[in-house]
């Protein structure tokens, strides 16, 4: 039964990096593009910035409803299934209705404090840039919970196949441009979403998934309870990048540039690697949780917690040897320098160091959520929050950029390790007491 479920996972794991080798192709290109026509320029640090920022609250919000809602729906019979992802997606705009109004009216005094070095004519730029992303910020949003819909059916394909919509609509947007025009990737950002929006709302609609009349109310309580302390940690993750950023910014313009280029690879990577793993593993586990196979699930994880560790490792150690060669190819044309490629290949050998610590990390976090571990999450997202933060100002001052990639790094080490051992105690508690 073990081999067989471990199998199941291993396999619908690669089928989905399999699927998302060609969106991850084309997000390859679009970085290639926005290299080619803004290099590390103020343009590209003021959108990659309000990216950030517009994101916070929705990432606070809906990724804690979604981490709360697909065991639950897995749980669920069709019709339930549809009706509670309906009122779910209810919940959730309306909870990023409240939020978004709030957020940006405390957005100006929150950059004051986080760059305090900005000139002038930063600050109103990089507001404009936020208030071009507010159709993003909900499309985004609705992705997530729209996404976990058919996750929780096990169709794991269109998060991988319909992600292309993203690259592709910038590449078009910029390249409509006559010149290199901040414009050019907001746009392109929110059409991005919105063709996402359309596609997944179409395929839930004819598998019959969602339902918008007859939803009990009383169902979404306890969703939203399970997801009241996920959303408290996901402050924390979600401040992480910001934080990166940050430090990255006051190194000097175009730091905040390198940043997101040494991290494009490592990401890539990270999403066929990470990604696939984290959603083709929470249905299994909720169904593990359920049907309380705690012997099961502790051999399942130490045994997976072994293969991702190794499979990790040996990806970082490839990156790590070519990774000068990789951004050159990939990135050192046009407005795009041999020195920013030297700096950018440092930052990303680094990045992929993090590589074995977050497949690991994935499949604790995903036990956790599957067993209502919630308030485990958030503490670990705080603590590594705290320590990314510290070690990322102490760093940067002898290491410059790279210290910033240095301190993740580390914080990743720190989240694989407690949320391992939480796993692994909070299960063999559940044998033993099975047992007895």
């Amino acid at each position: 039964m073990l081999h067989s479920r471990m199998r199941t996972i291993l396999t619908s794991a690669a089928k989905f990096s399999a699927l998302s080798l060609l969106p991850k192709i084309l997000v390859v290109a679009k970085d290639a593009a926005i290299a080619f026509y803004f290099g590390t320029g103020e343009a590209l640090d003021l959108y990659l910035m309000a990216f950030v920022l517009i994101g916070l609250p929705a990432s606070i919000i809906v990724i804690a409803l979604h981490s709360a809602l697909v065991p639950a729906l897995a749980s669920k019979d069709s019709v339930a299934a549809a009706s509670l992802l309906g009122g779910a997606l209810k919940l959730a705009v309306g909870l990023l209705s409240l939020a978004i109004p709030i957020w940006l009216l405390l957005l100006p005094c929150f950059l004051n404090m986080l760059y305090p070095t900005a000139g002038e004519e930063t600050m109103p730029g990089l507001l404009q840039a936020c208030y071009w992303l507010i159709p993003y910020y909900f499309f985004s949003g609705i992705n997530v919970l729209l996404d976990g819909g058919l996750q929780a059916r096990k169709v794991f394909w269109p998060n991988a196949v319909l992600s292309v919509f993203f690259p592709i609509s910038i590449m078009v947007s910029i390249s409509l441009m006559q010149q290199a025009d901040i414009r050019g990737l907001l746009i392109g950002t929110v059409a991005g979403s919105l063709l996402q929006s359309i596609a997944l709302y179409i395929l839930l609609v004819r598998r019959k998934a969602i339902i918008w009349r007859g939803i009990d109310e009383s169902t979404l309580r306890p969703i939203f309870i399970t997801a009241l302390p996920l959303m408290i940690g996901a402050i924390a993750s979600s401040f992480a990048p910001l934080v990166e950023q940050m430090v990255a910014f006051n190194l000097g313009l175009g730091s905040v540039s390198v940043l997101n280029y040494g991290n494009k690879v490592p990401n890539a990577i990270n999403t066929l690697l990470v990604t696939a793993i984290g959603i083709v593993l929470l249905p299994h586990l909720a169904d593990m949780v359920a049907a309380k196979q705690w012997q099961e699930s502790r051999a399942l994880h130490l045994r997976l917690s072994g293969i991702l560790f190794v499979l990790g490792t040996a990806a970082a150690l490839i990156g790590i040897v070519f990774a000068e060669d990789i951004v050159r190819l990939l990135f050192q044309h046009g407005a795009f320098s041999a020195a920013d490629s030297q700096k950018a290949a440092g930052v990303m050998r680094i990045y992929l160091l993090q590589l074995p610590f977050l497949l690991t990390a994935m499949l604790s976090s995903r036990a956790l959520a599957a067993m209502g571990k919630t308030t485990a999450l958030a503490a670990t997202a705080f603590l590594q929050l705290l320590l990314a933060s510290g070690l990322a100002f102490l760093f940067s001052v002898q290491h410059g950029v790279e210290g910033v990639a240095m301190a993740t790094v580390v914080a990743a080490a720190l989240g694989m390790v407690l949320m391992g051992y939480v796993v692994w105690r909070s299960v063999t508690n559940q044998f033993k007491a099975q047992l007895s």
